[in-house]
């Protein structure tokens, strides 16, 4: 169900993410002083994705293309965040464009550009409200945003309109069904700043969980969608992320996995 996006809760949104710096549960003990915004803390973000996100290059080759005309295709990421996956995926010869809600990741995400010596279009903006012409991208990709939103079917019903016929993309929504979901239940434990580090508020304001039926739902508009499920768990659960046999995560991630993959065409 659609409804009209509250603005006001869109600023209370932003504040909180730019308060909550997600990527930065990579930094423990002496990492933790290396500088924000510093070429060091980007490699190391980069890093620790390439590690935790194991299934990011499932993405990138869905998303590769053969440039067939003289215009450059052009690819949207919704909720860039600090830009580490957009940086990426703009070795795949797409003209890149970035939106975030929080003006401390869009900052954070062209300071990563510039030290790249990368062009992208990285500006503030609402998943829900698009601010592009119809039919206007080859591809899209966001992953772990849309389920933060006041109303993802808006995002998603978006996404649908700014996309050309034939476009694809790829999203990350959290499994309603998952072993992360069930014990975040036991312990009451916020999904997002589990610290509390981020002072204006214990959890984000919407955190949405789906199963595979609410997907092919939610993406009824397009022409094709497959669904996986993946990603067991992550750096949020420590030294038991590491003693966790690799054959059993992966085998484990594919039953009761937190993350939803998903690829879709329209």
């Amino acid at each position: 169900m659609s409804h009209k996006p509250d603005d006001k809760i869109f600023e209370e949104i932003s504040n909180y993410w730019s308060a909550e710096l997600n990527n930065e549960v990579y930094f423990k003990g002496k990492d933790a002083n290396i500088e924000r915004g510093s070429k060091e803390y980007f490699d190391h973000i980069i890093k620790n994705r390439e590690k935790y996100v194991y299934y990011f290059e499932r993405f990138t080759k869905y998303l590769s293309h053969e440039k067939k005309s003289e215009e450059q295709p052009k690819l949207l990421e919704i909720g860039c965040g600090m830009g580490v996956d957009l940086i990426r995926l703009s070795r795949l010869n797409y003209r890149c464009y970035g939106i975030d809600l929080a003006d401390n990741h869009i900052e954070l995400a062209k300071k990563l550009f510039q030290i790249h010596n990368r062009d992208a279009v990285i500006q503030k903006g609402n998943a829900e409200k698009l601010d592009f012409p119809d039919e206007y991208f080859d591809a899209v990709y966001s992953a772990g945003v849309i389920h933060h939103t006041q109303t993802p079917q808006n995002a998603i019903d978006e996404i649908y309109r700014v996309m050309k016929p034939g476009g694809k993309g790829c999203m990350m929504l959290y499994a309603k069904y998952s072993l992360n979901n069930l014990v975040h239940a036991l312990l009451q434990k916020p999904f997002e700043n589990p610290r509390g580090d981020n002072k204006i508020s214990r959890d984000a304001h919407f955190v949405y969980r789906y199963s595979k039926s609410d997907i092919y739902r939610m993406f009824k508009k397009f022409k094709s969608v497959k669904v996986e499920r993946e990603y067991l768990y992550g750096a949020g659960w420590g030294r038991i992320y590491d003693l966790t046999p690799r054959f059993a995560y992966r085998l484990l991630s594919k039953i009761v996995g937190w993350h939803l993959l998903i690829f879709f065409k329209k």
